[in-house]
Formats: C-alpha cells, structure tokens, sequence
C-alpha cells in the first residue's frame, strides 16, 4: 500500500474517532512527508464523500471558521477549498479534530438508526432457504419459518431472533456468542451446529444439538437453564412452561434437511402439519376423531398424493385434493 493509500485510511479511522495512538502517529508524520496538493485532493474526496450528513449549524460553521482562520492567519498563501479545507497539514487536523466532534455526534446517530433496522427472510409454505449470515455462519431455514436480525449483525453482537425451525452451522467466535431468541427459549452458542424447532402454533419448542456446545434458557418465568451436549435434545412444552432434556440421534429432527420427514409415535395432527409445510398444503378435516392418534414412519416422496395414499391406509379415511387443499373425511 504506498503512502497516499495509508493516509485516505488513517484519514477515515481519524475521523471516525477509531485510530489508535500508534496510528495517529504515524498519520502526523505521513502528513508532514506528502506534498500539499496530494493533501488537498484526499481531504477534498473524504469531504464530498460525507455529502450526504445533514448541513452543518450555521453558528458550528462560523465557530469553526473563526478558529482555524485565526490559527492560519501567519500563512498569507493558504487557499481555501469551499470554506473549509485548507492545504496546510496543521489546519487539516484541526479543521478535522473540530468536524469529528459533529460527525461523531450526528454520524453515530445515523449509524444507530441503521443499526437498528431489521433484515428479515421469510419462507413460504413448501419452500426452504439458505441463509449466509455476515459473520459467516450458515442457516438453513424449513418452510413457513421467519429469521430476523439487526443490519449490524455479527460488529456488536451476533443476535437474531426465529419464528418457525432452523438449522444452524454457526462460525466460531469466542469474543462473540451466537444467541437464537425464540418466543419461548434462547440458545447461546459460540460456534456449532444444532437445530430449532421454534414454530409459534405449535406446543412445543425444541432444540436438537448436532455439535458443540449450547446454553439452553428459558424466555418467561419459571427460569431454567440447560447446558447441552450432542444428541441431547430439549424440549420445551408451552402448556407446563417447563424444559426436559433426552437423548437423540437427530436423524429425526433434522431429516428436513434431506426432504425426508421422520416420525415416531407422533400425534396424527402433527403430522399434518408437518407434510403440510413440506408440501405447501392445507388440511381440512371433518372430524378429530383420529387427529390424536399416533404414526410412525418415514416420508422422502415427492408426491402429497403418495403421503396420503400412505396414511389413507393406515388412519381408514378418505381424502381428496383441490389447488392447495386436502380434504379428509370418512
């Protein structure tokens, strides 16, 4: 990097008030050694590159005018560029030293509001996406799921929040953890692999740790907190508000990710709600007769007719399908 490069990045950190002392020492003495004009051209390209902050106060101007024009005044040569950018290194800096202050106060609050606004990926019903987060961790989210986090992710803090499940490969940082927010439990992490089943209507929550190491804590009272190994798996119940930890192989919780679905001694009704996700279909049942009745199986056809077919004959219903809806009925 030659010199001219060092000072357009010393420049920024400079005024973005982030230069170490080091640095600010070395940015003096590279100002001292570079010809004036170069000066001028990079301290006139940082200048038009803040056009967009507000307008400065008219009295901050004529205060900062005032100032740097009575520490200038020995230098009958200066040439001013606009009203506030001299050639000369000393006026420079403090024509700097007197911006930052501005630009630090009005900067920080543009940047604040920045921080505060939201990215949010929603899936649609049958859909999957995958989620390259800007720290680098990977998510994979399952239909009907919605992943939210601040623009600012992963500078401050590597915070999001999950409606829906999620399976999460997260970039490893120990300066930094790595927490999921769920309505019902957050999961703190520094760098691993495990999925979330976090879906609002069902009545559960769940947490399936593939690798690593997790902190598992509950959002409302009674607070309880788990630390999780692989293959253990939390399950969190909404109607007791209480967590139990169990063994598993995860070939179950995370077979979504395969276009499988795995069920053992599952409730009929979730089941439905599962093949409905998965294929971006709507059920519609006359009776609850058998909603409560347990399945077990194993799901990868690519045909909702082949699924129904499947549990026509286990459950003795009948069904039929229009557009996006299936009826069933005895």
């Amino acid at each position: 990097m030659n010199d001219n490069s060092d000072i357009q990045l010393l420049l920024r950190k400079y005024i973005s008030k982030t230069i170490s002392v080091d640095e600010l020492r070395k940015f003096r003495t590279l100002l001292k050694n570079c010809p004036a004009d170069d000066i001028k051209s990079m301290f006139q390209s940082e200048w038009d590159s803040m056009g967009d902050v507000e307008s400065l106060d008219a009295s901050l101007k004529f205060s900062m005018f005032a100032e740097i024009q009575k520490r200038i005044q020995p230098h009958k040569n200066v040439r001013w560029i606009r009203w506030s950018i001299g050639v000369a290194a000393s006026v420079l800096i403090l024509l700097l030293s007197t911006l930052s202050y501005y630009l630090y106060s009005t900067g920080t609050r543009k940047v604040s509001e920045l921080s505060e606004r939201n990215i949010e990926v929603k899936v649609a019903k049958g859909e999957r996406v995958t989620v390259t987060l800007p720290d680098g961790s990977i998510v994979r989210l399952n239909s009907e799921s919605v992943l939210s986090y601040h623009q600012n992710f992963g500078l401050e803090d590597r915070n999001l929040n999950l409606n829906g499940e999620g399976f999460f490969d997260v970039a490893h940082n120990a300066d930094q953890p790595f927490i999921v927010h769920t309505h019902c439990l957050n999961v703190k992490v520094l760098g691993t692999r495990f999925n979330v089943y976090a879906y609002e209507n069902s009545d559960s929550v769940e947490m399936d740790l593939v690798k690593g190491c997790v902190d598992v804590t509950t959002v409302n009272p009674p607070y309880q907190s788990m630390r999780v190994i692989p293959n253990q798996k939390v399950i969190y119940s909404k109607s007791t508000g209480k967590m139990k930890l169990i063994r598993t192989s995860n070939k179950f919780e995370t077979a979504w990710l395969t276009n499988q679905l795995v069920f053992r001694s599952v409730p009929l009704r979730e089941v439905l709600n599962l093949v409905g996700r998965k294929y971006g279909v709507t059920f519609n049942i006359d009776t609850d007769k058998f909603v409560n009745d347990l399945y077990t199986g194993v799901f990868d056809e690519k045909n909702i007719n082949e699924v129904m077919d499947i549990l026509k004959i286990n459950f003795k219903f009948k069904y039929r399908i229009k557009d996006d809806t299936v009826w069933i009925y005895y």
